[in-house]
Formats: C-alpha cells, structure tokens, sequence
C-alpha cells in the first residue's frame, strides 16, 4: 500500500487492512474515487470493489462506513458501518470472493485462458509487471508507447480482416479501443492485463495473425524506443520471439 493511500487513513484503519491488501495485491488494485477514503476493486472487473466511504463518530466510538460488492454469494451493492476487526473480516471475505472469481472455470475459455497465461509468464520473466503494478498507471512516456503499439495492432488487424472470422475481428478491436480508451486511468496490471488478453485473443483467431502480433508486441519491447521507456526490461529480450 502507498505512502499516499496511507497518509489518507487513520493508523489504526491501516493496521487492519494492509496486510489483508499485501496478501491479495496480485488481484486487486487501488482507484481513485470521489468521496471516498479508500477504494480497491478487482483488477479485472471494476463492477467490483470494497471502498472505506468515511469515518463515523458512534456511540461506541468511530466506525467505518464500507460499501462493497459482491457480499458473499450476493452480487450487489451492499452497505455497512464497522469497526476495525469487523473491516479487517469483510475486506478479508471480499478478497476471497474475488480470488474465487479469478481462478479458472469450466465456464471460461480454457483455450483462450492457456494463451493468456503463456503471454502473462512472458510478461513476468521479462519484468513488465514490478512491486507498484498494482496501484499506479504507466508514466506518460509509456502510455504512448503502448498506445502508439495498440495502434499499430489496430492496423494489423485491418489489413488481416479477411482472414478472421468476423466474430473474432470485432472482439479484438473492441478490445484494442477500450485498452487504448483506459490507459491513463488505470494500473499497469489493469493495462498489461488488458493487452494479454489482446495477444491472446489474437493468437486464438489465427495462428498466423497472432504470431504477428504477438512477436509485434515482444520486439517493440526489445527495440531501443521500447528499452528507453521500459527500463527494467532493458537487456532482458535477447532471443525473444
């Protein structure tokens, strides 16, 4: 948890909560939210989140106003004013609500779900994914860089069309939008999230076009404008294809 997102509560609220945020950070990220002390959602659905509203002065002392969802196995928003151990409890119930949706199912895509894993582990060994993932965006120098790349992706798509099933062409594009749309508001997870998906829906429509993206993406890393942007990836993609 930041020094920032700290310096917003009152210590005993982040005694409660942050080794309860340390242990589930890989699935969870923290957003800016008007009125709010503190909002955290799931880092790949933003229809759930566990946000810290206010501080109430009760007759047994201060409590804290939580509003979150899912509670349990009730999709919805519910309400609640708690103390610091009834918190660390619900923010504890919430982040194992969201592991459970983030494991894989029978009813997700268990092709799409093994692409998306491949890319991810590629991520991870060339570090793009580092300790403040999780709760700050891209820089700006970034941001262009994997704009200017999506991009380039968008044009790939196009002049592949006619080798896609419509289907998929239309969910790769919508894809590439809203990544593009979200990259300034959202955490470098979020973002690498939402390009692993891209490679991996990709390399689903067809092999030849998602090899073309795929090792597009890898050598635009590789290359001196990716290296100079993405530093701790510098010297890391030798060999890489």
């Amino acid at each position: 948890m930041s020094k920032n997102i700290k310096r917003r509560l009152p210590i005993v609220v982040v005694n409660a909560i942050e080794p309860i945020v340390e242990k589930y950070r890989n699935i969870i990220a923290f957003k800016d939210r008007d009125n709010a002390l503190l909002h955290i959602i799931d880092n790949e659905d933003l229809n759930f989140y566990f946000t810290i509203k206010n501080r109430e002065n009760t007759s047994s002392g201060f409590k804290n106003k939580i509003e979150l969802s899912p509670l349990d196995d009730t999709i919805g928003i519910h309400s609640f004013l708690l103390n610091e151990q009834q918190l660390s409890d619900y923010l504890t119930s919430w982040c194992k609500r969201i592991e459970f949706y983030h494991r894989e199912s029978i009813l997700d895509d268990p092709i799409l779900n093994a692409y998306n894993k491949e890319i991810k582990d590629e991520f991870n060994k060339i570090q793009l994914i580092d300790e403040d993932a999780n709760s700050i965006p891209f820089n700006i120098s970034q941001q262009r860089f994997l704009v200017s790349f999506l991009k380039e992706t968008d044009t790939l798509l196009e002049e592949n069309k006619s080798d896609l099933e419509e289907i998929d062409y239309k969910d790769i594009r919508k894809s590439i939008t809203n990544t593009i749309r979200s990259i300034s508001k959202e955490t470098k997870q979020q973002i690498l999230n939402r390009i692993s998906e891209i490679l991996a829906k990709s390399r689903k429509s067809s092999f030849e076009f998602g090899e073309k993206c795929v090792t597009s993406f890898f050598k635009a890393i590789a290359s001196e404008a990716g290296k100079a942007v993405f530093k701790a990836v510098a010297g890391c993609l030798s060999g890489t294809t």
